[in-house]
């Protein structure tokens, strides 16, 4: 039998551990130079040193700056590529297979598609292979969606009201895309498996009010769209996370200028419970998710584009989350995307905010 000595000093511990685990705070935001009008965020390593990179796409420099991380939480001067038209989003991966992180672009204009472009190992990256897509290319996400070993894509198309599937071949190329309705005037884009059937389905939030699920099927085709409300008028940004701890994944939708985020709890089927909102961010075209606080409980950080911060919602584990801790981050300029990652080693995870109408890209260290 516990004494009570030993039962109360447990008691002490577990207490300290929560309190410990409760606290959350971020470095004020380091500054680095890119080109103009920074958007796009993706966090790799670029240059096979085991350490985090970033890479932002600029609008106005129609270019990709990557900063190679150094891994105390500072990052070298950017090298920059060329990254063809208007960048809105990137994803990393080795699409050619010769060890060396890759970016695909896309691009947010008429005749809109996605750039590939092939990794030196170096930070710096070969001249653009376009491929198009549709109108308004401006989410992507990658996958396996056909069991091959090539990784293939998702973008969504806002003007053309769909969802293209580039499936991978060899030598980085892609077969042709292949359209799928996806809801009014689609935005964010989330690649996982939301059915629990193995295969890698595509969840879109419109502009319409809805989140959008194709099911995947094994050869790299996907089932008509299931609906789902998700109130965010004017639609942008969609992260997913099991964020109930039911083993289900859910979403987390995001509006423009509605000062709310959506959770939508999954039902494991391809549909989702009716939106619950909480107050947080503004235009969070890009959103992040992790357990920040060190409590097992999924969290999420939301853009605020009207004076550049940030808000992290803590989880609770239920679905519902504490009221947001806001953080300054662009300031001076709007924010509409961040990127988590572990830029110095420590047991806290640390934020990059491109701030838009500006040149810089701002680093927030997490600390206790």
């Amino acid at each position: 039998m516990r004494s009570w000595g030993t039962v109360l000093i447990a008691a002490a511990a577990l207490l300290a551990t929560a309190a410990g685990a409760m606290a959350i705070d971020f470095s004020a935001p380091a500054s680095y130079e890119v080109e103009g009008d920074p958007y796009a965020i993706a966090v790799a390593d670029f240059n096979g040193d085991g350490h985090q990179d970033v890479a932002v796409g600029n609008q106005e420099g129609q270019s990709v700056s990557v900063l190679l991380g150094r891994g105390n939480g500072t990052f070298r001067a950017a090298r920059t590529s060329a990254a063809g038209d208007y960048p809105f989003s990137l994803v990393p991966a080795d699409f050619n297979h010769d060890g060396h992180q890759d970016l695909a672009v896309a691009e947010d204009e008429l005749g809109g598609g996605v750039s590939i472009l092939i990794g030196k190992g170096n930070g710096r990256f070969e001249p653009p292979r376009f491929q198009p897509t549709g109108d308004d290319t401006v989410f992507l996400g990658k996958g396996n969606f056909n069991g091959d070993r090539f990784t293939d894509l998702a973008a969504t198309n806002e003007l053309d009201d769909n969802v293209s599937v580039l499936l991978g071949k060899k030598g980085a190329k892609f077969k042709a895309p292949v359209g799928y309705p996806a809801g009014t005037m689609p935005e964010g884009l989330q690649v996982r498996d939301f059915d629990g059937d193995g295969r890698a389905d595509l969840a879109t939030l419109s502009q319409d009010g809805f989140v959008n699920l194709l099911r995947g099927r094994s050869n790299g085709t996907f089932k008509p769209a299931l609906h789902s409300a998700s109130s965010a008028g004017g639609g942008y940004g969609l992260a997913a996370g099991d964020f109930n701890r039911d083993g289900r994944l859910d979403l987390i939708a995001a509006g423009c200028g509605i000062g709310n985020i959506y959770f939508l709890r999954g039902k494991g089927n391809g549909r989702f419970a009716a939106p619950v909102p909480h107050e947080a961010g503004s235009c969070a075209y890009i959103m992040a998710t992790g357990d920040f606080n060190r409590d097992r409980k999924l969290d999420l950080v939301a853009t605020d584009d009207s004076d550049g911060s940030v808000d992290l919602l803590r989880g609770k584990g239920n679905g519902d989350f504490k009221p947001a801790l806001n953080f300054p981050a662009a300031n001076g300029s709007d924010a509409y995307s961040v990127a988590k990652g572990s830029f110095n080693g420590d047991k806290h995870l640390d934020l990059a905010v491109p701030g838009y109408g500006s040149a810089n890209l701002k680093i927030l260290l997490g600390r206790k």
